[in-house]
């Protein structure tokens, strides 16, 4: 992992989507090599994501999500709740029937 202090501006010229309010300070960066743990718990989040995007549409505010235990894995299932509630989300995980993990997500609407 590699960790450095860089003037905003410079940022701003390798990543030009970065907002106008974090290209005018200091910032603190840490870069690490992605993992495949990582790649698993993004492409979770995207289905998550994804399926709470069309609730809030329709006004719910909580979604149970169903997983196989292969899919994800015990190792996997701390960072993913840290992810989650990241995001601004409230969630909670427990062990299903037949090897199954179900995560609760609630969120509240704007």
């Amino acid at each position: 992992m590699y960790r450095d202090v860089i003037d905003g501006e410079k940022l701003k010229k390798l990543l030009p989507d970065l907002p106008d309010d974090l290209s005018e300070i200091k910032l603190e960066i840490f870069v690490r090599a992605l993992s495949d743990e990582t790649v698993k718990i993004e492409d979770i989040l995207q289905k998550i994501k994804k399926r709470v995007g069309r609730s809030s549409y329709l006004g719910k505010e909580k979604e149970v999500f169903f997983f196989e235990e292969d899919e994800l894995i015990e190792d996997l299932r701390k960072p993913l709740l840290v992810k989650l509630k990241e995001l601004g989300y409230t969630a909670n995980l427990k062990e299903g029937a037949r090897g199954t993990v179900v995560i609760t997500v609630n969120w509240k609407n704007a």
